[in-house]
């Protein structure tokens, strides 16, 4: 990719920014001094754009291209930024991450992590006209590098979004036979759900049935004995009439607060028990398991939770 010209006329809020490679020499009236001065900021080595320019990641992405391999795809944590999919908890935002062929050497660049690997022409696609690594193969490549319920909540964004299909996620992990995670890929891909719409909602369905509770159901409509429907679960266990949900900051609003208190009363007067979360709960698989187990067995099952894939957790 060929840099684009410098303009000095030209808004420096465009989103594709301008680049200045040293090596190539500087255009008519850019000094060294002016480069390294407030008017330009420095990407990477050899490589500098207007100061302004860089407002999005994508900026960024962009003028990275013009100093990366060709065939060079963006992948992982950057990939599921520019795919507006989650990203797993404890994946740095700020370092950049890029795939590139097996044949030439990695890149050593400031905050960019190189990854070397075989892309074939299907497993690159365009997100916000930038190539990245597919969501069928970013959601394989996070399956031997992230927990499983991170990996569940990626491949139901996926689906839920249309840049994937069940059939695309079982071709990618059915052709990384003997590969690293692909075990824990195919556990995944028998978990995955696109009614979910959260990955939060991903999170504690995985731990629901690593732990051997009832099935839930994401985002399912509650009717009442009308047949109207007035709620909508994050998480339903229909048959124990449980309902789970995630509390996140826009219910401490007074309205949405007084709305949460009727449709709770209105489930209660049907029989519902509701488990309510919030985000300190989800630091700890155990007290998610057994509080959700603790109103399944009010609610009549018999059942005992498996709290053996909590053990790695404090």
């Amino acid at each position: 990719m060929s840099d684009l010209a410098l303009n000095p006329d030209h808004p420096a809020d465009e989103r594709w920014p301008r680049t200045l490679r040293v090596s190539r020499g500087l255009p008519t009236g850019v000094t060294n001094s002016r480069l390294r001065g407030q008017a330009f900021e420095r990407v990477s080595r050899d490589l500098y754009v207007p100061t302004g320019t860089l407002t999005h990641l994508e900026d960024r992405c962009r003028a990275l291209l013009t100093v990366l391999p060709e065939g060079s795809a963006f992948c992982l944590a950057t990939a599921t930024q520019l795919s507006d999919l989650p990203t797993p908890p404890g994946w740095s935002t700020d370092d950049i991450h890029v795939a590139v062929p097996t044949a030439v050497g990695l890149p050593r660049r400031h905050a960019v992590v190189s990854h070397r690997w075989q892309l074939p022409p299907e497993h690159v696609t365009a997100a916000r006209g930038i190539p990245v690594v597919t969501a069928a193969r970013t959601f394989l490549e996070f399956a031997s590098r992230t927990s499983l319920e991170a990996v569940v909540a990626i491949g139901d964004a996926a689906l839920r979004s249309g840049l994937t299909n069940d059939e695309e996620i079982d071709d990618v992990v059915a052709g990384a036979h003997r590969r690293r995670g692909v075990v824990l890929a195919r556990q995944a891909v028998r978990m995955l759900d696109p009614r979910a719409e959260a990955p939060t909602e991903s999170r504690v369905r995985v731990w629901m049935q690593l732990a051997g509770l009832p099935r839930a159901t994401p985002n399912a409509w509650i009717t009442d004995a009308f047949g109207q429907a007035f709620a909508r679960a994050d998480l339903l266990v229909e048959e124990f009439a449980t309902v789970v949900e995630y509390e996140g900051g826009h219910h401490r609003d007074a309205a949405q607060f007084a709305s949460d208190l009727r449709r709770r009363n209105r489930l209660q007067e049907l029989g519902f028990r509701v488990v309510h979360l919030e985000k300190s709960m989800l630091a700890s698989r155990h007290e998610v398991v057994r509080t959700i187990a603790a109103v399944l067995r009010l609610q009549g099952w018999t059942g005992e939770p498996d709290y053996t894939f909590t053990s790695d957790w404090t």
